[in-house]
Formats: C-alpha cells, sequence, structure tokens
C-alpha cells in the first residue's frame, strides 16, 4: 500500500489550479528542521521538569543522525525523574499559586512521562530501519560511566 500524497488527489491531468505551487516558494531558504529544532530547545529552556520536551528532543537528535546529543537528552530526562517535581523552580508559576488540582494534573503527567521515557529508550535501541549501533554503545557507556561533578 503507498502512502497517501497530494499526487493521490491531484492527478496530474487535472484542470485543478496550481496556484499552490507559487504559495510554495514563500518558504524557500527557510529550513523546516531549524524551527522544529528551536522549538524543542525552547521547550527544553522553558520548562526544564518536563521529561516529556526531553524525551522529544532526544528523538529529534535521533532521527538526524546526532547521536551524541540523542544519548545526552535521554540521561538528563533519566536524571530529571530522580529528582522530585518543584513548583516553585523552572516551568512553574509557584506552589501556592497552582490549585491542588494543577499539582495533581503535573504529578500525573511527571509519572507518564517518566512510564514513557523507558518505552522511547527500549524503543531506541532497536528502531526500526536504522543502525542503532552507534546509539546503543554510546548510551550503555552513559549508563556506566559515573556523572562528573560541576
Amino acid at each position: 500500500m503507498s502512502c497517501w500524497c497530494a499526487k493521490q488527489i491531484i492527478p496530474r491531468t487535472s484542470s485543478v489550479s496550481t496556484s499552490w505551487r507559487k504559495q510554495e516558494s514563500k518558504f524557500e531558504g527557510i529550513e523546516l528542521g531549524d524551527k522544529i529544532l528551536e522549538l524543542l530547545e525552547s521547550k527544553v529552556k522553558s520548562e526544564p521538569q518536563r521529561i516529556g520536551h526531553f524525551i522529544d528532543l532526544a528523538h529529534y537528535y535521533f532521527v538526524n543522525d546526532r547521536m551524541d546529543e540523542a544519548v545526552k537528552m535521554f540521561v538528563l530526562a533519566e536524571d530529571i525523574t530522580r529528582v522530585p517535581l518543584n513548583f516553585d523552580g523552572p516551568g512553574f508559576a509557584g506552589k501556592d499559586k497552582m490549585s491542588p488540582d494543577e499539582i495533581a494534573l503535573e504529578q500525573r503527567l511527571r509519572r507518564e512521562d517518566e512510564s514513557r521515557l523507558i518505552k522511547e529508550i527500549d524503543k531506541h535501541r532497536s528502531f526500526a530501519n536504522k543502525d542503532t549501533r552507534g546509539f546503543r554503545m554510546k548510551l550503555r557507556e552513559a549508563e556506566t560511566t559515573p556523572a562528573k561533578a560541576t
């Protein structure tokens, strides 16, 4: 089964206007990957306690063959799981400004992200159609090397 694409909707012999092709030219010179990377990095900086942002950035690095950075993000995410949420810390308005429901929601999201992290790391160890030997080696090395004091 082939994937869905514009060619299947608008056959070449169609008399449909092709003005959409001209619109595409507005985006020449813009690297979409750079915009995605900027967004992911800004999320990590603005909400450094949210594990999901680190997972998403790690995945972006992984699919773009930036294995060192992918491993670093996964390891940072694992480190964050060991630290309780600080509602007075970065990414939050302050515990006194949050309702009990908001706090409960953030705690639930943290548990879901912790569960997702384990699954994502396992998925990336044997990612379909990608040679993951280098990733696995770097991850194993990062997991067995004691953290350096900073």
